[in-house]
């Protein structure tokens, strides 16, 4: 039986003007239960009365050892001892009339920890062996406890859940009373510890798997990021297209600069024919202009492929720095669970992919801006030379 559904009965005594150290609530059993001398383990009831005993009719003043009375320097009752806390009773006889207090040590709350003690007095009769205790409410009502004393121990009966129930109270003094509540605050106090560390440890825990599990997701989409923009490496450091305007645009200069030198030919030159070679070489000068757009072109693309490179450099950084994180936030996890979703051979994989078209579109970078280079400085040659060509020229009527 647990100390909590006896207290819902001694709750009224609160109102009633009782010292209320703590409320108590559902209890929860101690680990370890104190143990005393004067304090045996709560007996299980082994009849349960349907009834309550009828209170006393006589007034005859029976010997009753022990009679729970104050003493020099303790106090004599009897204690009840519950799974998860204890009831401690006493009282005055004074010719069969009664007056006493009930004191009960329990649990603060069903899932919390803390002990919270309370007191009520009461008030009562005994004749020959039989008590009857009567403890105020406060609200117009009184609860009533009927029972027994033989030798050392007082019997309760006690509605529990519908049903009156026998509970055996020891005899004992207050002092193995207060003995047992201490003993029930360290224990108590210790499963607290006990259960701050397990907490703390399970937080602790947590926070090793949540680390796998960010690092797990930190590693997935720096791999991602990385394929991404390998990919568009691969397709910006084409310079296919740029290459063949450049070469057909020097081309086309090359064939205006041969018609210009032709129509220059025929000596002496005739002055209208002079005219007809200006016009030539103002169309090599057309030429030379389209080679300097393509120039611009060819700039963009490598601008493109430049940053491509720098943001895959970076990636391969980033996700070489998230795998060593996630190696680190497995070390550390004393869970083992999760597990790394990616192993060094994925990520060597993934960067050596990488570095291929790293190393690919800087050969295909440094032959483009050879061609291209190639043909910038000879058609600036070539513009040079048509028009010093057309300068030197001179025309005869």
């Amino acid at each position: 039986m647990r100390l909590l559904a006896l207290l819902t009965l001694v709750a009224a005594l609160f109102l009633a003007g009782g010292t209320v150290p703590g409320a108590i609530t559902a209890p929860t059993a101690p680990t370890v239960m104190p143990q005393a001398t004067t304090m045996p383990a709560p007996p299980t009831p082994t009849t349960t009365p349907t009834t309550t005993p009828a209170p006393p009719t006589s007034t005859a003043t029976p010997t009753i050892p022990p009679t729970p009375t104050a003493i020099a320097n303790d106090l004599r009752g009897y204690l009840a001892t519950f799974s998860d806390g204890y009831w401690f009773v006493e009282w005055t006889d004074n010719s069969g009339t009664l007056s006493g207090t009930i004191q009960a040590a329990g649990p603060k709350s069903k899932t919390g920890f803390g002990i919270a003690t309370s007191s009520a007095g009461f008030t009562g009769i005994r004749a020959n062996n039989r008590v009857t205790l009567t403890i105020p409410a406060g609200l117009g009502f009184a609860t009533t406890l009927s029972g027994t004393v033989d030798g050392s121990t007082l019997t309760l009966f006690i509605l529990n859940q519908g049903i009156t129930t026998p509970y055996p109270f020891r005899a004992a003094t207050l002092t193995d009373y207060n003995r047992a509540v201490e003993t029930l605050k360290q224990d108590d106090a210790q499963r607290a510890a006990q259960a701050r560390a397990a907490q703390a440890t399970a937080d602790a825990q947590s926070g090793q798997q949540a680390a796998v599990r960010d690092a797990n997701t930190a590693l997935a989409d720096a791999l991602r990021r990385l394929s991404s923009d390998t990919g568009r490496l691969k397709q910006d450091a084409n310079y296919e297209a740029v290459l063949k305007t450049y070469n057909s645009n020097w081309a086309t200069m090359q064939t205006t600069y041969q018609k210009m030198t032709d129509s220059a030919a025929k000596k002496p030159l005739p002055c209208a024919q002079l005219s007809q070679v200006e016009v030539n070489v103002g169309r090599v000068e057309v030429a030379y202009g389209s080679i300097e757009v393509a120039r611009g072109s060819f700039e963009v693309v490598q601008s493109a492929v430049d940053s491509d490179m720098k943001s895959v450099r970076a990636d391969i950084q980033g996700v070489q720095g998230a795998f060593s994180a996630l190696q680190r936030a497995v070390a550390v996890n004393t869970t083992g669970s999760p597990a790394a979703q990616y192993s060094a051979a994925d990520v060597d994989k993934a960067v050596s992919a990488a570095n291929d078209a790293l190393t690919t579109a800087t050969n295909a970078a440094s032959q483009a801006k050879g061609q291209a280079g190639t043909i910038d400085s000879n058609a600036t040659q070539l513009m040079k030379d048509g028009r010093a060509f057309v300068a030197a020229l001179k025309c005869a009527n």
